[in-house]
C-alpha cells in the first residue's frame, strides 16, 4: 500500500509541549499538481500484475496526453516501485525512465476519468512535442520550454532512475521549483516545492510519517523549521528558526525522553554573540563573508596566516579581517586553498587556534567577488 497523501509528524515537544507550525499538507491535489508537471503522458488504461509480482504494466486504451513510446503500444511497461492495483482502470500518469515508466499517481488507484477535465488545463502549458532528451547510466535530463504566467520559460527536468529510491527534479528558468523522491516501495520519500512566488516548503518522509519539515518564503527559508526521531516521530530532536534564509532565532535540541540538550541564539546566520565590523571596507578586502542555509563562511583573498597569530585579540581580527564573526562558532575558510580549509578558534576573546584540515566534505566553494 501507498501513503495517505495527508501527511501529519508529532505535533507537540514530549518536554514543555511548546507549540509551532504543524507539518506542511502535502495533499492529494499538490501530488497530480506536481505529477503533471513532470508527466510525459496521461493515458486511460488498466493496470496488470504479475503472478509473482516482479512485473506491471499499463494496458493502454487511449492516450490523452503526450506519448508513450512506441508510439504504437498498446502496454506501458513498468519499472518498480510498481505503484498500481491489479486491475485498476482510469487515468494513468506515466513518467518515462530508462525501458520503462515509472506511475505518478498519488495511490495505487487509477483517478477516475470524470477528473480528466478537470485536470487537463494543468497540461495546456506544456508542450510535449519540443522536448530534447538524453540519457546518462540510469539519469534521463528533459529540456524545453514551457509557459509560466503567460511567458515562455526554460524547462529542465531530471530523472534518477534508481529502482530503489527514484526520483525527480523540475527546474524552471534555473531555478529549483519541485522535487521529489520515493523509497523502494513507492512511497513518499521527501518533497521540495515552491510556487512562482517562492512560496512552498520541503519535508521529508518515512514509512507515512514526516521526520523534518521547513517551509520557504519568496524561495529562501523562513519560520520554524523542525526534525524529528525516525524512530520516534512524535519526539521532536530539534528546532531551528530561520528569517531571509539564515537561521535567526533559538536552536534547540531535545534527547529521545524530551529532555532538552541544547539552546543556541543565532543572529542572521552567526551564533550570537556576534562581533560587528563597523569601519568602512577596504577597497582590496583580505576576506569575504558570505551566508546561506548552510552556514556562516568565508573566502581569503590573502594569506591569513601571518595577519592572523594565536594570542590575538578578537577586536584586532576583526580589524585585520574586516568581517562580521562570531567567536563560538569561530572563522572558516572551507576553500582556504583547492584542498585544504583553514578555521580560527578563540577562546576568552582571543585567537586560540589556528588549524588546516582536508576540505573535501565541505559544500560548493562560492563564486568570488574580485581580489
Amino acid at each position: 500500500m501507498l501513503i495517505p497523501i495527508l501527511l501529519a509528524g508529532g505535533a507537540a515537544l514530549a518536554a514543555g509541549r511548546e507549540e509551532a507550525p504543524s507539518p506542511p499538507q502535502y495533499t492529494r491535489e499538490m501530488w497530480i499538481a506536481d505529477s503533471l508537471a513532470v508527466a510525459d503522458a496521461v493515458v486511460i488504461g488498466t493496470a496488470k500484475r504479475g503472478s509473482s509480482d516482479d512485473s506491471a504494466s499499463i494496458r493502454i486504451e487511449k492516450v490523452l496526453w503526450g506519448t508513450v513510446q512506441p508510439a504504437e503500444a498498446a502496454t506501458a511497461e513498468l519499472r518498480p516501485p510498481y505503484r498500481c492495483r491489479d486491475g485498476s482502470s482510469g487515468l494513468w500518469i506515466l513518467l518515462a525512465r530508462p525501458g520503462a515508466y515509472l506511475l505518478m499517481n498519488p495511490d495505487e488507484e487509477a483517478i477516475g476519468t470524470d477528473q480528466w477535465e478537470r485536470i487537463r488545463p494543468a497540461l495546456t502549458q506544456r508542450n510535449p512535442g519540443d522536448l530534447r532528451q538524453r540519457h546518462e547510466n540510469d539519469v534521463r535530463t528533459v529540456e524545453g520550454k514551457c509557459l509560466r504566467d503567460g511567458r515562455a520559460v526554460s524547462w529542465v527536468l531530471t530523472v534518477l532512475g534508481r529502482d530503489d529510491n527514484p526520483s525527480m527534479e523540475l527546474a524552471i528558468d534555473g531555478r529549483r521549483v519541485l522535487q521529489r523522491s520515493f523509497d523502494e516501495e513507492g512511497r513518499l520519500a521527501a518533497v521540495f516545492r515552491i510556487d512562482e512566488r517562492g512560496d512552498g516548503f520541503v519535508m521529508a518522509v518515512q514509512g507515512g510519517k514526516v521526520w523534518s519539515y521547513g517551509r520557504y518564503r519568496a524561495s529562501r527559508r523562513d519560520g520554524i523549521a523542525r526534525e524529528f526521531y525516525r524512530h520516534n516521530p512524535e519526539q521532536v530532536r530539534e528546532q531551528t528558526t530561520w528569517r531571509d534564509g539564515l537561521r535567526d532565532g533559538l536552536l534547540r535540541r531535545w534527547d529521545e525522553d524530551g529532555r532538552l540538550t541544547a539552546e543556541i541564539r543565532y543572529e542572521e546566520g552567526f551564533i550570537a554573540p556576534v562581533m560587528r565590523c563597523r569601519a568602512a571596507p577596504t577597497t582590496r578586502p583580505v576576506a569575504s563573508l558570505y551566508r546561506n542555509e548552510n552556514g556562516v563562511f568565508y573566502t581569503a583573498h590573502a594569506k591569513i596566516e601571518g595577519l592572523v597569530k594565536v594570542g590575538m585579540s578578537s577586536e584586532q581580527v576583526m580589524q585585520v579581517l574586516q568581517v562580521d564573526f562570531s567567536e563560538k562558532s569561530g572563522i572558516t575558510f572551507p576553500f582556504y586553498t583547492r584542498t585544504r580549509l583553514l578555521h580560527i578558534g578563540f577562546a576568552d576573546g582571543k585567537v586560540a587556534t589556528i588549524r588546516t584540515g582536508d576540505n573535501s566534505t565541505c559544500f560548493e566553494p562560492p563564486a568570488k567577488r574580485g581580489n
